[in-house]
């Protein structure tokens, strides 16, 4: 993933939700994305999606990670009122 570096590049690195494979994973770990594709070339040990996600689906250099895994369900649910 290459970011790109002037002021009015990094505008549309966030318009296009272009990001760096460590705010990548922090963001996988945290729960914030519901399904994640993984490509041959990504990391994939450093996204730890198949420890976070209870479904995967491979298409052809592509997995495609979805649901929650119980554990990390359970750990972001909302609190109970």
């Amino acid at each position: 993933m290459c970011l790109l570096r002037s002021a009015e590049e990094r505008s549309q690195n966030r318009e296009l939700h272009v990001t760096t494979k460590e705010e990548l994973a922090k963001g996988v770990s945290e729960g914030q994305f519901a399904t994640v594709e993984i490509c041959e070339d990504d990391h994939m040990e450093q996204l730890k999606a198949d420890e976070m996600f209870a479904e995967t689906r491979k298409f052809d250099e592509c997995t495609v990670y979805w649901r929650f895994a119980p554990k990390v369900a359970s750990q972001s649910a909302p609190p109970e009122k």
